[in-house]
Formats: structure tokens, sequence, C-alpha cells
């Protein structure tokens, strides 16, 4: 008697299991039909300028302490998000960082922690909605191998 009550309530669990899976079956796998994953940004294009020059390859500064360099980076997001944007450098600080989609703009001050022959660098982190992110190495320059 007791293994008849057993099965009957595990029919009953299975049958209603089975009804409630069908009864809200096409709306998951219609979402899952249209789903598309979150796409990184890309990577972060940006512009360097000391004086209203450009510092590039072809003109590359020695930084010195309290230098000004204004920067513009630009990214793209398959996804169309608004972007994030974080600046990180151990050889400086940034100031008037302005945002709007996709454009971001910020001052970079050169630090007096500078020694001589350094690199000075920059990180630029672009980060959407959903938090995937991708990143760019900037070199601002190297300090000088005399005195700063």
């Amino acid at each position: 008697m007791f293994y008849f009550k057993l099965f009957r309530c595990t029919a009953a669990i299975l049958l209603l299991l089975f009804v409630y899976m069908l009864s809200g079956c096409e709306t998951p796998l219609t979402d899952a039909n249209n789903f598309s994953p979150n796409a990184a940004p890309g990577t972060p294009v940006c512009t360097m300028k000391y004086d209203d020059a450009e510092i590039n390859d072809q003109n590359i500064i020695v930084p010195e302490p309290g230098m000004k360099i204004d920067i513009e980076c630009v990214v793209t997001d398959p996804d169309a998000t608004e972007i994030q944007f974080e600046y990180q450098s151990s050889y400086g600080s940034f100031q008037n960082q302005s945002d709007t989609i996709f454009i971001s703009r910020v001052t970079f001050i050169v630090g007096d922690n500078i020694d001589k022959n350094q690199e000075v660098t920059i990180i630029v982190t672009a980060t959407d909605d959903k938090r995937a992110a991708n990143n760019a190495l900037l070199t601002i320059g190297t300090t000088s191998s005399g005195p700063i």
C-alpha cells in the first residue's frame, strides 16, 4: 500500500512538472534563439598633445614634472552601449575628465615621482555596461638621463 501511494505521488509530481515545462517552453526558447552575447568594446584609440603638438612616434617628448598632456580617446562598441573610461598611471595624476558615449578627454599631469630614464606610461580602460573591457597602453615618453 505504501509503495502504491508513493508511486501515485511521484507520477503526479512528474505530470505536473511536464505540464509546467510545456506551458512555459516557448518564451525561453525564443529568448535563447534571439540571444547574442555581449561584445567587448574595441581598443581605445588615443591622441596625446603637449602644447598643441601631437605626441607620436615622429614627435617624442621628454616628460618632466608638472607637464600637462591632453589626451583624447575614442572607442567603438559593437553593442552601441555607453562606455566608461578609466585612466591609471603611477607617474602622475589626471584632471578635468569629460566623457561622452564613446569619447573621453582628460589632462594628465606628470608627477614629481619620476626617475631618470623612466618610461612614463598610462593605461586607458574602456568598459561597457556589462563590464566587458578593453585597454590601451599609452607611452608619453622617456625621461632624460640627467637631473630631473
